[in-house]
C-alpha cells in the first residue's frame, strides 16, 4: 500500500510481427518494450505502474487472418511475460499491456487480453 502512485504511459512503436520471421520480429518488439521500461528509470525513480498500448509485442497486421493471429500470438505465461516480469521485479513496478494470446483451453481461438504483471 502506498499513499500515492506514479503512472507512466509508454509511447511505443507498434510494428506488426513479420509473418515470415515471427519469433525474431516478436522478440524485436519485446526488446523495444523492455528498453522503454529501462528508459522510464534512466533519470529518476520512474513510475509505479507503467501502461503500454494494446499490441506492443505482436503489433496489429491489417489483413491478418485468424491463422496469422494465432501464429503471432503469445502465451500467458510464456517467454514474453517472463521477460516483462523480470523487469517488473527489477524495478518493483506493475506493467500493463495488451496482446493477442493463445490459450490451450480455447484451441483455435485468438484472444485479445489486457495483462497486468507485478513485481511479485
Amino acid at each position: 500500500m502506498k499513499e500515492s502512485w506514479t503512472l507512466g504511459v509508454a509511447q511505443a512503436r507498434s510494428i506488426p510481427v513479420d509473418l515470415a520471421r515471427v519469433d525474431a520480429s516478436r522478440r524485436e518488439n519485446l526488446d523495444h518494450m523492455l528498453g522503454l521500461i529501462d528508459a522510464a528509470f534512466a533519470f529518476g525513480a520512474g513510475p509505479d505502474l507503467m501502461f503500454f498500448h494494446e499490441f506492443p509485442i505482436t503489433g496489429f497486421g491489417a489483413g491478418w487472418t485468424r491463422k496469422d493471429v494465432l501464429k503471432v500470438a503469445i502465451e500467458i505465461p510464456g517467454a514474453e511475460t517472463e521477460a516483462i516480469a523480470k523487469k517488473a521485479r527489477q524495478y518493483g513496478i506493475y506493467v500493463v499491456f495488451g496482446s493477442y494470446t493463445r490459450d490451450p483451453d480455447w484451441p483455435g481461438h485468438a484472444l485479445s487480453i489486457t495483462t497486468v504483471i507485478g513485481p511479485d
